[in-house]
């Protein structure tokens, strides 16, 4: 575990903290001055891995035009960190409850991820909401949810996928009950897009796997 701790951090701060510098240098000659405390407290919490944090309390609006914040971007490289500090220990505690049952864990892990899309969706939204640490987690877990239910050993992965596929709709209606949030559509197209694929076996693969599309796919 504190192998993988230091291997995400070596990966990850060095060209962070590259750019925090660079770009501090090139606002500080040619940046608008009167948003600089804004920008250093910023860039001070980016370089610990927490912008988003930040942003989300100051009520940020991460697609206003009226002010314009360098670092803003940096948020998803603190969902990121926080993330893989987060899920190694929830695996661990799951995988020795469950001893390994694939499909059981992602459920499990699928179930988490709504509650968490629970909790930041019924509060009453805001434009900061964007950084949240409670939807940007449980989009990330939806995603591992999927894989260990698609790698279900002892049931057929289809079967395995239409059973949550069938609870997340479920779910998803009585959360949109309350609250109508596209952001939580757009993870839903994601996810059924995603099972789609796994659904339809190794010939989509192949035509998704054209050297063509891998290509576009590395340039991009």
């Amino acid at each position: 575990l504190a192998s993988f701790y230091l291997n995400r951090f070596w990966r990850l701060y060095p060209a962070l903290l590259i750019c925090i510098l660079t770009s501090l240098a090139f606002y500080y000659l040619f940046g608008q001055l009167s948003l600089l405390t804004v920008v250093n407290l910023t860039a001070a919490t980016a370089a610990i891995f927490s912008s988003n944090i930040l942003l989300q309390i100051s009520e940020s609006d991460y697609f206003s035009v009226d002010t314009i914040n360098i670092f803003e971007h940096t948020w998803s490289l603190g969902v990121e960190f926080q993330y893989y500090l987060f899920y190694p220990l929830l695996l661990i505690v799951l995988i020795r409850v469950l001893k390994d049952k694939n499909k059981l864990l992602g459920l499990l892990l699928f179930s988490i991820s709504l509650l968490l899309f629970y909790i930041d969706f019924s509060k009453s939204y805001t434009d900061s909401q964007y950084f949240s640490i409670y939807f940007r987690f449980g989009e990330i877990l939806l995603g591992c949810a999927s894989f260990f239910v698609s790698n279900c050993n002892k049931c057929k992965s289809y079967i395995a996928t239409i059973i949550v596929l069938l609870i997340l709709l479920i779910l998803y209606g009585f959360i949109n009950h309350y609250v109508h949030h596209v952001y939580l559509e757009g993870v839903t197209a994601s996810l059924i897009s995603v099972w789609f694929i796994n659904l339809s076996g190794a010939r989509l693969n192949r035509i998704l796997s054209f050297s063509l599309f891998k290509s576009v796919g590395e340039i991009s």
